[in-house]
């Protein structure tokens, strides 16, 4: 999966700097379209480079208490529940719903989602939907605030 990420990072990064700059408007490279693709496909090829790291040393990211005996066991359900709540945040979104409480609704959803069977007590499970919600409260203020005030971006 390491190399996979290294890769597809490569491939964002050559046709991000492919973008063509609008010096016309003023553009530059730093204010171009293809600056954050550029930065977000160099990120990938860090974090694959990470994970091929990781592997050739032979650690893992479970420890050996959490390792599953039976590989077969692990379950195709995290990754298709995942995929749904991102679709159906996006297409929230693009069908111009409030930005702020369907960020809070989805990032609280999948956090409690993926951390409910960790939770093991009545007041656990509380703390994990309260952090939850603050969580996406937090996240959806700070990511506002940055696209509309200060990079002027109208959210839905």
């Amino acid at each position: 999966m390491g190399l996979f990420w290294i890769a597809f990072g490569a491939i964002i990064v050559v046709h991000s700097t492919r973008m063509p700059i609008p010096h016309h408007l003023g553009a530059t490279a730093l204010t171009g379209p293809g600056l954050v693709p550029t930065l977000l496909g160099g990120a990938l090829i860090v974090l694959g480079a990470v994970l091929t790291l990781r592997a050739a040393r032979g650690h893992t990211v479970l420890s050996p208490e959490e390792a599953v005996e039976d590989p077969n066991q692990l379950s195709a359900r995290g990754p298709l529940l995942a995929l749904a709540l991102m679709v159906v945040y996006a297409a929230a979104l693009m069908l111009r719903q409030p930005f702020v409480p369907w960020t809070i609704g989805f990032i609280a959803l999948f956090v409690v989602t993926f951390n409910w069977s960790a939770a093991a007590t009545a007041p656990q499970k509380g703390r994990l939907i309260a952090g939850a919600l603050l969580l996406g409260l937090c996240t959806a203020l700070a990511v506002r605030f940055v696209f509309e005030d200060l990079f002027y971006i109208r959210l839905p």
